[in-house]
């Protein structure tokens, strides 16, 4: 394929107009839901939306005031939290040396149903 080649099919507008007509919380309100969870103290290092089990969802990576890693995955259709991965940070490291290790490799486990 060349590069000046363009697809009659714009995958990422399709699926944006798509979203856009559905109702829910938009990445912003995953945000504030993520922040009531974790606390005030709590700051947000990474935060995307995607699919997780054929839904669409906000995965968001925290560190709270406890310097503990908290992953959280958000409904997008209505803000319920659907999982939530705590972990610690050993002994003489900071939360900020070891978020690689929990960005975004984690392996997700299926929803409980």
């Amino acid at each position: 394929m060349t590069q000046d080649h363009k697809s009659s099919i714009r995958i990422f507008e399709l699926i944006s107009n798509l979203v856009k007509s559905q109702k829910g919380i938009n990445l912003n309100e995953a945000l504030e839901i993520a922040i009531n969870e974790a606390g005030q103290d709590s700051w947000i290092y990474s935060a995307i939306t995607g699919i997780y089990s054929g839904l669409l969802v906000h995965v968001i990576h925290l560190i709270d005031s406890d310097n503990m890693i908290l992953k959280l995955i958000i409904d997008a259709s209505d803000g319920k939290i659907l999982l939530k991965i705590l972990g610690s940070v050993k002994n003489g490291e900071t939360a900020q040396n070891i978020i690689y290790l929990f960005t975004p490799s984690i392996p997700i486990p299926p929803p409980m149903t």
